[in-house]
């Protein structure tokens, strides 16, 4: 099958790979137009657009298909038979959808169709659950709406955080990738509509989202350290600092108001309901430590309260 792939972030390189590593033929990668980076704002590329031209593949970065007739007139003299679409970014207007000869198909880290849109993987940690998993769906106007080819669910472990679950769905998804093209070039290809009712939609996270509310309980407050590593993270003030909490565990000790941070032998901060206690931390303008090395020098917030400006 020829392939046009269309992707940016680092978790989509699995799935680029294993095509690149496969039987089909990768026309071009289409990729996000490179960002700046630094002081001096210098052009950076992406992981994905180094992998490409390390492996002598075309790379295209129009701004946006939207409106966009130059751009459409080059994909089409590709004549690709199908699009593999993975964390691309922008929606697909119907033109691009329609240049491919057996449509756009694509890779969605959730059990479509609970949790569609920008931030799967983030809400189901947020959301306590168990189990999530990889969709491959065909693609059509809406948002993550299109048919779906193939899922597998996965279990979601107390030691996952956002980056860890997201490789490992992305990782799977490139296997599942290869098996749905592999149908659909066999013909064999059966679509299962999903049910508009049982819905849900995840939202856009901002920067804002990782300050923690110590109000909340040491569970909630630990879900999203999980959920918010490593961006936008899960943070916090001291004495007008910025303070990252990377990991944490809790416990049920009541002692401490929420906030309130005593430094014993480990790192304990108050919660509206247990205890959290920090185990891996990084001070504004200083390293990643763990929670001893940072005992060792930050005595003087012993008492302190967190979200003190």
């Amino acid at each position: 099958m020829k392939i046009i792939f269309m992707g940016t972030p680092d978790f989509a390189i699995p799935s680029l790979e294993k095509l690149f590593h496969s039987d089909n033929e990768i026309l071009c990668v289409y990729t996000r137009p490179d960002g700046r980076q630094g002081r001096g704002k210098k052009k950076s590329i992406s992981n994905l657009k180094k992998y490409c031209l390390d492996n002598n593949i075309p790379v295209r970065q129009p701004e946006s298909f939207k409106n966009n007739h130059l751009e459409l007139n080059v994909l089409q003299k590709f004549k690709p038979d199908i699009g593999v679409v993975v964390a691309f970014g922008n929606l697909l207007p119907l033109q691009v959808l329609q240049s491919f000869k057996h449509g756009c198909i694509n890779v969605h880290p959730s059990m479509l169709p609970k949790y569609r849109g920008p931030s799967p993987v983030i809400t189901a940690i947020l959301n306590g659950e168990t189990k999530t998993g990889v969709s491959i769906i065909q693609l059509d106007e809406g948002m993550d709406s299109g048919p779906i080819i193939l899922q597998d669910s996965v279990s979601i472990e107390k030691y996952h955080d956002s980056l860890t679950l997201t490789n490992l769905l992305f990782d799977i998804g490139g296997d599942m990738l290869i098996e749905a093209i592999t149908l659909i070039k066999n013909g064999t290809l059966k679509l299962t509509f999903q049910r508009e009712r049982e819905a849900s939609y995840t939202q856009k996270i901002n920067k804002s989202d990782g300050e923690i509310n110590w109000s909340l309980s040491a569970y909630e407050i630990n879900q999203r350290i999980r959920a918010f590593y490593p961006w936008p993270g899960a943070y916090t003030h001291i004495d007008g600092k910025l303070l990252k909490i990377m990991t944490g565990r809790i416990n049920s000790e009541q002692s401490l108001h929420p906030g309130n941070i005593k430094m014993t032998d480990e790192i304990k901060i108050g919660t509206g309901k247990g205890t959290l206690i920090p185990e891996l931390l990084q001070l504004e303008g200083k390293k990643v430590m763990s929670s001893a090395e940072f005992l060792r020098g930050n005595k003087h917030f012993d008492g302190a309260y967190a979200n003190n400006y």
